[in-house]
């Protein structure tokens, strides 16, 4: 069996980018270049399975608020983590690292979202219990600059471009072959 092996990188020297089209990929694409807002945390999480009574539940919430007010006066949040938490990220002392909105259950997202660097929440329940969360940083949404992604830009436009020539000279061949065989 004999093949033919189409690369499509061996297009690329062919293709001459112009800055004009380059511009008009950014500028038609905009959502392609933005960075959604993003909060970076850390939570104690006290567990309240669904199905737990009103009065566990309260337990675990007056649990939340003393940890919380510990928190406040100065005790550090990650020692405070690791000793309380019943959460994945206990061992890490609550860091969830940084996470947009629509990462984490609503109630848990809105608190984070609301708060300030530095700030500690108050306790925040959600299906799987109650959190304390202290955000760490903020990092607004942004876009990035048509300098920042020129180059990207570039290659992504020269790559489907070099995969179009040799998809058209699969084509080419495929014709030319029909007709060998078709005569």
């Amino acid at each position: 069996v004999r093949y033919l092996h189409f690369d499509p990188s061996n297009y690329k020297a062919q293709i001459k980018m112009a800055d004009e089209e380059v511009k008009a990929y950014y500028a038609s694409n905009p959502e392609s270049f933005k960075t959604p807002e993003t909060v970076e945390a850390r939570h104690i999480l006290l567990k309240v399975n669904e199905g737990a009574s009103d009065a566990l539940a309260a337990q675990k919430r007056d649990e939340a608020e003393k940890i919380a007010k510990q928190a406040r006066e100065g005790a550090d949040f990650a020692s405070l983590a690791k000793k309380h938490s019943e959460g994945p990220t206990k061992d890490k002392g609550g860091y969830l690292g940084a996470f947009e909105r629509k990462n984490m259950v609503k109630p848990f997202a809105n608190a984070a979202f609301e708060l300030k660097a530095g700030e500690i929440s108050d306790p925040v329940r959600t299906e799987f219990g109650w959190h304390v969360i202290k955000v760490e940083k903020k990092n607004p949404a942004s876009s990035k600059t048509f300098a920042e992604v020129e180059s990207q830009i570039r290659t992504k436009l020269t790559d489907e471009k070099a995969g179009n020539l040799a998809y058209d000279d699969v084509e080419a061949i495929n014709v030319i072959i029909e007709r060998c065989f078709t005569a």
